[in-house]
């Protein structure tokens, strides 16, 4: 009987040894399921900060699209004004030339 107390006794000691190493197993895999998952949330964070930069950036390169579009529009808008003034002042010569020869013709009955 007392063998069989000892039997025990050592089966006992040996399952909870087992336990012990299978919840230190459990415990090292779950701290590095928790650091995996640590690590997937900063990769996440820098991601995420990495993409606003971007469209950050990206807007800015749109603004100064717009800003350089206004100043082309403006340059041909002005191109325009110069170019209407020039056939002015051309068909205003024209004019003024035909009338030089028109009054520099003699009279003719």
């Amino acid at each position: 009987m007392a063998e069989l107390q000892a039997q025990l006794r050592a089966a006992k000691e040996a399952a909870a040894a087992e336990l012990r190493d299978a919840r230190r197993q459990a415990d090292a895999k779950l701290l590095e399921g928790e650091k995996a998952l640590a690590a997937l949330r900063a990769e996440r964070l820098q991601l995420k900060e990495a993409a606003l930069s971007h469209e950050e950036a990206a807007l800015e390169a749109q603004e100064e699209a717009e800003a350089l579009q206004a100043k082309a529009d403006e340059a041909t808008e002005a191109l325009a004004q110069v170019r209407l003034e020039a056939e002015m002042q051309a068909q205003l010569k024209q004019e003024m030339q035909a009338a030089l020869e028109a009054e520099e013709q003699p009279l003719q009955p």
